[in-house]
Parts: structure tokens; C-alpha cells; sequence
């Protein structure tokens, strides 16, 4: 038994939510824009509509990987964020949204930082700073660029709330499946498509920059 299979709690609910809905496969080049409560589509396949998209992200109280907490407010503030949801204890999807900021860093090499990297665990009871240091470690991520946190137990449907992709029942593998851009003044502006790539990911850092 793996610690993501301890039975009882948020954590392990959100497991087996994502373990029974995860399909690892090529997706659509999907991406949405939204701002001030509408979506408009930049490529060929149907717009996402998101949620609230006429407000700042919560202030979310998050635990920090190394140590330290933060306001999910603060972690966004004056830059473009890249945001995913994860846990460390998933095998599959979340390995390749790893993999996919790691080739989202290398590629902002070099380039100002006012692109981040931002992965937050939906397992509060799995993931503590120490454990998100070490997933951050195993893609070599370079902190001034990306970081990772984990809500408090109490906070974690707030957050998967934050970053819905629709009116439906949360689900999550989707947002498992998905990547979050927040603008420089904290709004929720691009959904991409499930599994994107990274080509699909600089393009909407770039729209997020508009």
C-alpha cells in the first residue's frame, strides 16, 4: 500500500475521483481565454467557459515545499502564472505535468521572470512541504521560476472551486488534466485543453500576458 492508498479523507477521495477518471491521451489544442464573464476561442476547437473569471484568485492560505507559508494572492502577484494541480502520490497524469513544467522551465531559460511555474497538491493529507520539495527535486525545478504547495484539508474544495473549468460537478482528473494561467493582477484568465502540450502552454502564458 502506497501512502496515497490510506483509506479515509479529502486526500483519499480526490485519489480515487482522479485514479477512476484519468485517460492519458492526445487532447484537442483547446485554449480559452475569459475575462470580464465570457470565453472567447483562440483556435478551432470549443471554447472553456470558467468560472468567476471577474475576480482575483482567493487569498488561499498555502503551505510552501521547504517550509513557510503563503497567500495564493501573493504567490501570483505582478507575474503570469502557469498553474497545475497535482499530488505526489499519482503515478500517472501528474508525473507528465512534471515532466511538462519541466519543459515549460527550460524553455523560460533565460527569459524575465514574470513567467512562473506553480504546482499546487490537491492531497492535503499525503503531501507536507518536505514530500512537494522532493517532487519538485526529482524534475529539477529551479525555485526563483517554479514551486509547489499544498492547501490545508479545511481549504482543499475552496481550491479545486478556484480553478473550475464549468458549472458541472468538480472532477478531478480534469483538473488534473489541465493547466491554470493567472495574470499578472491575480485573475483566472486561460483553461487550456486536457493534456496540453508545452507549445500549447507558452501560448496561453503569452495571452496571459495581454
Amino acid at each position: 500500500m502506497t501512502r496515497s492508498d490510506h483509506p479515509g479523507g479529502p486526500g483519499r477521495r480526490r485519489f480515487l475521483a482522479a485514479m477512476s477518471g484519468m485517460a492519458v491521451a492526445a487532447a484537442a489544442p483547446s485554449i480559452a481565454l475569459a475575462h470580464a464573464g465570457h470565453a472567447a476561442p483562440v483556435s478551432e476547437s470549443p471554447a472553456q467557459t470558467l468560472l468567476r473569471p471577474d475576480r482575483p484568485v482567493a487569498r488561499l492560505r498555502l503551505r510552501m515545499a521547504g517550509g513557510g507559508t503563503s497567500e495564493l494572492r501573493t504567490l501570483v502577484d505582478g507575474q503570469v502564472t502557469a498553474v497545475q494541480l497535482m499530488f505526489t502520490g499519482c503515478g500517472t497524469t501528474c508525473l507528465m505535468q512534471g515532466a511538462l513544467f519541466a519543459a515549460l522551465q527550460e524553455r523560460l531559460a533565460g527569459q524575465s521572470r514574470d513567467r512562473r511555474l506553480l504546482s499546487i497538491s490537491i492531497d492535503a493529507l499525503g503531501d507536507d512541504p518536505k514530500v512537494l520539495a522532493a517532487w519538485l527535486g526529482r524534475f529539477g525545478a529551479q525555485g526563483a521560476r517554479w514551486t509547489a504547495c499544498v492547501p490545508s484539508v479545511e481549504e482543499t474544495d475552496r481550491l479545486l472551486s478556484e480553478f473550475s473549468v464549468g458549472s458541472s460537478a468538480i472532477n478531478a482528473a480534469e483538473h488534473l488534466n489541465r493547466v491554470f494561467i493567472v495574470d499578472a493582477g491575480g485573475f483566472l484568465r486561460v483553461v487550456t485543453s486536457l493534456d496540453p502540450s508545452a507549445d500549447q502552454v507558452m501560448r496561453a502564458m503569452d495571452l496571459g500576458r495581454g
